[in-house]
């Protein structure tokens, strides 16, 4: 039902899809050629050296589906990963990175930079105590969102190949928008691909 509605709004006129490509769809927003745009806060911290003035809303659900209820999504962004096999020199230094990287000072640095949330207490404490959302009100939404009953944060989740199966999303909207494959063909086809890149990641673990 979704899709067929983005579907359907597409075909009016009412947005546009201009393309995959991380900044395609973002920058008609960034130069005034748009109301309004979907992206990751991830956005964010670039994008208010140019917008100083724009506002942020939540991910928006279909009451008809939700009976009106506000639902948290799930954390993005990258992952640091120790592998063993290294020396114990090696991991004394490694403790002290992740010491260093996990204080309050360097988690709202990055939380202003890039827009992904705040991930430790210190770092909120610290945006909070020096009035940083005062001024950057977008960067709390994103906090706020994640927050919202229902939430699995710190759980997260574990999506083997996906930015694999990411590609294949992109490559069945397109057609799908433009009318070469129907919603259901295009949404079989993310399935079918997907179970597929799936189960080759099994076999790795």
């Amino acid at each position: 039902m979704h899709w067929s509605k983005v579907k359907e709004w597409y075909e009016k006129g009412w947005y546009g899809y201009k393309g995959r490509a991380w900044g395609d769809n973002q920058a008609p927003f960034t130069n005034g050629e748009a109301a309004f745009w979907f992206g990751s806060a991830a956005s964010f911290g670039g994008m208010k050296g140019v917008l100083p003035n724009f506002t942020t809303n939540p991910i928006l659900y279909w009451d008809s589906v939700t009976g009106g209820k506000e639902y948290p999504t799930f954390i993005g962004g990258a992952a640091n990963w120790i592998l063993n096999g290294h020396t114990e020199e090696e991991y004394k230094g490694l403790a002290k990175f992740i010491e260093f990287m996990g204080s309050p000072e360097m988690d709202l640095y990055y939380h202003n930079m890039t827009g992904y949330a705040a991930v430790t207490k210190g770092g909120i404490e610290l945006a909070e105590t020096i009035n940083f959302y005062r001024t950057s009100p977008y960067h709390k939404a994103v906090g706020d969102q994640l927050g919202l009953e229902g939430s699995t944060i710190p759980g997260g989740y574990r999506a083997g190949n996906w930015p694999q199966i990411r590609e294949v999303i992109y490559e069945n909207v397109e057609p799908m928008l433009n009318g070469d494959i129907s919603v259901e063909k295009a949404l079989g086809n993310m399935d079918k691909g997907a179970a597929k890149l799936l189960k080759q990641f099994a076999k790795t673990l």
